[in-house]
Order: C-alpha cells, then sequence, then structure tokens
C-alpha cells in the first residue's frame, strides 16, 4: 500500500499538474490502477478520474477551513486498504489541520508506505509547512516549478539532499486561459487529450500536453514516458484490486519542455 501526498501552502503552484502528472504516470507506464482523492473544493480530480468514489465520499470536506472530521477522513484507510496506491492531493492553506489529523490518526505508525510531493514556487510562506514535513519518516520530494524565482537559504539544495529528501522539476505546463478552461471542462485525462484523434484540442494543444506527461515521467517518475492510453479510462471496484495492461509506447512526439508558467489545471 502507498500513498503518494500532493500538497504546498500556496495555491496556484502546480499541486494539480502534479498530481494528474502522478496519476496518469502511474496509470500508464506501471500499469497499476490508481485511486485519486482531491481535497480541494469540488474535488475536480476525484470527478474525473475517480467519479464513483464520490457517490459514497466527500473527499472536498477531508481538510476543510470547518475543521477536518475524522470519520471522513479514515476513508483513507479504506481506501488506502483496498488500493496498491492512491494519490491524495491537499488544499491549499490545509497544512493545521492535516498535520492535526496525522497526530491524530496514527497514520504515521501504520503499515503504509508514504510519498510527499511538495509543490513550491520558492516563496518563503511555504517554509514553515515544508520544514514540518521532512519531520515525517516519509520520502519527501521537493517539487520545483517552472515559475521559481527565489531560492530560501532554507530550502533544499543539490548539496543538502538527504536519501529521503530529493529535488525534483514541475516541466512546463499550460498557461493559456482558453486551453485550461477546455482542459478543465472537457472531462478527459490528459493522455486522452493527447491522443492524435482527438479533436477536442488544436494539434499544438496536444501537442503541449504530451510533452508534459512525457517530461513528466522522466522528472518525477524517472521512468521511460508511454504515450499510448486504453480507449477509456477504467474506473476502480471499491470491492476489488483492479491491475490495468500497460500500453504500447510511443515516440512520436520531442521531449522539449517550453518554458512557461505554470497554472494549475
Amino acid at each position: 500500500m502507498k500513498i503518494h501526498w500532493v500538497g504546498g501552502q500556496l495555491p496556484k503552484v502546480g499541486k494539480s499538474w502534479t498530481a494528474r502528472a502522478l496519476i496518469e504516470g502511474l496509470y500508464l507506464d506501471r500499469g497499476i490502477q490508481v485511486v485519486t482523492i482531491d481535497t480541494s473544493y469540488g474535488s475536480p480530480l476525484s470527478e474525473l478520474y475517480n467519479p464513483g468514489l464520490l457517490s459514497t465520499y466527500s473527499p472536498d470536506r477531508y481538510f476543510t477551513s470547518d475543521g477536518f472530521k475524522e470519520y471522513l477522513t479514515d476513508d483513507i484507510y479504506y481506501i488506502a486498504q483496498k488500493y496498491p496506491v492512491l494519490v491524495v492531493k491537499l488544499a491549499s492553506y490545509s497544512q493545521q489541520l492535516f498535520f492535526e489529523w496525522i497526530e491524530s490518526s496514527g497514520i504515521v505508525q501504520d503499515n503504509i508506505d508514504h510519498e510527499f510531493w511538495f509543490v513550491s514556487n520558492g516563496r518563503s510562506e511555504g517554509l514553515s509547512y515544508f520544514q514540518e514535513i521532512c519531520t515525517l519518516p516519509w520520502q519527501i520530494h521537493f517539487v520545483k516549478n517552472n515559475n521559481f524565482k527565489f531560492w530560501h537559504p532554507n530550502l533544499p539544495t543539490a548539496e543538502r539532499l538527504t536519501d529521503n529528501i530529493d529535488l525534483r522539476i514541475l516541466p512546463a505546463t499550460i498557461t493559456n486561459p482558453q486551453e485550461i478552461e477546455l482542459i478543465e471542462t472537457s472531462g478527459q485525462p490528459l493522455i486522452h487529450l493527447a491522443a492524435p484523434q482527438n479533436p477536442y484540442l488544436y494539434l499544438s494543444s496536444r501537442t503541449r500536453i504530451s510533452r508534459f506527461l512525457r517530461q513528466s515521467s522522466l522528472n518525477l517518475l524517472d521512468a521511460t514516458p508511454a504515450l499510448s492510453a486504453p480507449a477509456t479510462p477504467s474506473q476502480p471496484n471499491l470491492n476489488t484490486v483492479e491491475t490495468l495492461p500497460t500500453p504500447i509506447c510511443d515516440d512520436s512526439v520531442d521531449l522539449i519542455a517550453e518554458e512557461e508558467e505554470p497554472i494549475p489545471c
């Protein structure tokens, strides 16, 4: 069992893009069923990748400003015990509630493998969050987005990395507002939007998405990227563990990332 936590104190730093990259990279490259919990209001990623989850659970209420409900957050245990991989995207400004739950739930002592992907633009507002994350006995990935302008002295550098803290680079993402809106309203995974036969987006948009997915596999997962997508996204059955066949790789799109500022979709 493994939980990938994707967080960061500030909004619009690329948490959703990072979560998408992990979900689709794990799903496509490793052939593993990934269950997604998005604790942001409205749960857009949960609805996209696991719509059946919302009929039973309310993931956007897990770590909200009015306080978390333990009987809701305990659902994370249930789901994590049913599926090999769980991706949880934490809402912005949920640091205090998240650590309150960490302390009260005892999840650190449970038999679950944890990785935390801390997404940052380098601003000092999120520094205390990162420092507290580093106290947990988890694998920590510091994800530097393309809008990273200032490197605080207490942030990790190549000289200060450890066995459980490493540095990752979030590839350039789409910034055009019209393209972002199309992606959000499409109800399709990125790999489906990037497919050559998909008429929903222009070729230039499909190419940018393909580049992002390919570079994400290399930057975040240290994996050889795959581009072929299954015909339809498979949805998890909450009573069984499912695995998916590994797709055939296609090397038809180059890997050059564009220098654009990331805006979460």
